[in-house]
This record gives structure tokens, sequence and C-alpha cells, in this order.
């Protein structure tokens, strides 16, 4: 089976990519489903995330996603402690959904792909890519977040152009979603035949 990443920035369309795979029959691995998983109430995770961060990140006994994003932004050495608990738990998941789906190829969105050093898990990668501009202007429509607030979260990940020297295949979506389709139709019928 072909294990292809779909790696992105916020707000460049992997869920949508994601989406699109999915009404093709194509198995879909997400990484952000498995950390919601993973931080439920009672869970280790959780535990440890409000060791870490305290209780105000808990609101009606859930994770106060909201807060603790506001956290790790402003703080670089609080992000890497959230992701030295979140990491190895999402990896070994993932590993668990991989070794356990059978199809031609799936797909396995890692939004930190690179930066979680998950590329061994994968054998292609596929960036989905639009302008810098572009993510920023929908995760402020997504999340109702301010420009500085959605700038600061591109502003962490992965640039561009680091994405891409990485990538095996690349999807553009800065135009429509019939653009974006085509695309992704075309792979799948590649990846199937």
């Amino acid at each position: 089976m072909l294990k292809v990443a779909l790696y992105g920035g916020a707000g460049s369309g992997k869920s949508t990519a994601a989406k699109l795979f999915a009404e093709l029959g194509t198995p879909i691995i997400d990484a952000d489903t498995i950390a919601k998983q993973l931080t439920v109430p009672g869970s280790p995770q959780l535990a440890q995330i409000v060791a870490s961060f305290g209780r105000e990140i808990i609101n009606a006994n859930q994770l106060d996603r909201a807060k603790l994003r506001q956290i790790i932004y402003a703080d670089e050495a609080a992000r890497l402690q959230l992701n030295n608990i979140m990491h190895p738990p999402i990896r070994a998941e993932l590993e668990k959904y991989i070794a356990n789906t059978t199809a031609a190829y799936c797909i396995v969105v890692i939004p930190l792909l690179v930066e979680a050093r998950m590329t061994d898990l994968v054998d292609c990668i596929v960036v989905i890519d639009c302008p810098r501009q572009t993510q920023i202007e929908r995760i402020v429509a997504r999340d109702h977040l301010s420009r500085a607030e959605a700038t600061k979260i591109v502003s962490v990940q992965a640039t561009r152009k680091q994405r891409l020297e990485v990538s095996d295949r690349v999807i553009d979506n800065s135009l429509d979603i019939k653009h974006l389709k085509a695309q992704i139709d075309k792979l799948h019928k590649q990846w199937t035949t």
C-alpha cells in the first residue's frame, strides 16, 4: 500500500483535499483527529497538558483549544513542551492506523509532518500549496481570528519553500474547488491503476 502524506500549512486546504480524496473511497488517517481523541477528559495526555499549562486551559471538562493555542503561539518553549507531550502518542496511533489499512493507497494528513519528524511514516509527500496571504485569509475566515493571530500561526510553521523542498508532488490550491478536485482525481487515478 502506498502511504501518502498530505502536508501543508494552516489554511492551505488539507481538510478540503482530504475530504475530496475520501469521496473517492480513499482511507484518510488524520493526525488532528487523533490528537483530539488523545485529549478527551480522563486521558493521560490531557492530564499532562493540564499539569504543564494549568487548569485554566480546561473549559467545561474539555480542553479549551483556543486558550491553549494562544499560549503556544505566544511562547516557543510552551509549543515545544506541548509537542513533546503529543507527538509520541500521535505517532504511535498513526502507525497503528496505517498498519490496519488495506487499500491501494491511503492519505495520512499530518500538518506538522516535517516539524514532527514523521516523514519516515510515508512513501510519498504531497504538499497542498497556496500563497501565504491566502493561508492567512482562510485562517481568519475559518477560525475567526485576527490577521495578527493568523500570521503568527503561519509564521511558526515550516515555510512554503521548506514544504515544497520535501514534496514529491504538489497540489495547487490557490484557485477554486473545481481546480483542486481535478488534480485530486488525476492523482487518484494514478495511484489506483
